[in-house]
């Protein structure tokens, strides 16, 4: 049984090319530039702050340490998840999710003067992998998870701050929320005729169970 599941996980996963190339390029950023480099951020309050490689670069840099490693980590392991089941629709989600934060930071964002990280593209990423396995799959799982996320980003909005994680700046939830809401765009539009997409990542999900 367990080699069974080990075929079927290693038939529906492989090697995240697109996610271990950002990952790369998010650790190179911070080794070459430091963290939150003033170059590479969106800043309100610089002259040269919104200059167009900004809003690229912006999503790849990040405040401190822990705030680098929490967002690489947690882009590794979506990236083992859905990069390959998602295909060109992986990268659409990381730009267009970028490209709308940074809009929403521009031109209607209140509260911040300057802006990193790539939490915003990490829902994004959850929430279009996670549509497109309820399309196959009808899981009942998946909108309680979204549910879920939808509740911590709420909470986080209220008290003004991340839930788990303490970094040098403040968490940005309303970034979440609209990395949440085009990821879930795009996974109801993406069209991946993958088969084995429902199976593979079944077994992820109830691994435990199936081994008992």
């Amino acid at each position: 049984m367990n080699r069974m599941i080990v075929r079927q996980v290693r038939g529906s996963i492989s090697l995240p090319r697109m996610t271990l190339l950002f990952s790369v390029l998010a650790l190179v950023l911070a080794w070459l530039t430091g963290f939150a480099s003033p170059a590479l951020v969106l800043d309100l309050q610089s002259q040269q702050g919104l200059s167009w490689w900004r809003w690229f670069t912006a999503h790849w840099v990040h405040s401190d340490v822990e705030h680098l490693v929490w967002n690489v980590l947690a882009l590794f392991i979506l990236g083992i998840l859905f990069e390959n089941r998602l295909k060109g629709f992986y990268f659409t989600v990381i730009i267009l999710s970028s490209l709308m934060i940074d809009v929403w930071f521009v031109l209607i964002n209140p509260y911040y003067s300057a802006y990193c990280g790539l939490s915003g593209v990490l829902n994004a990423i959850m929430a279009s992998g996670l549509v497109v396995y309820w399309k196959k799959s009808r899981d009942m799982v998946v909108p309680l998870i979204l549910l879920a996320v939808v509740i911590k980003i709420s909470v986080e909005w209220l008290i003004g701050g991340a839930l788990f994680t303490q970094t040098t700046w403040a968490a940005v939830p309303q970034a979440h929320l609209i990395g949440l809401t085009v990821g879930v765009f795009v996974g109801m539009f993406a069209k991946t005729p993958d088969s084995q997409y429902k199976k593979g990542f079944a077994v992820i999900m109830s691994t435990g169970k199936t081994v008992s």
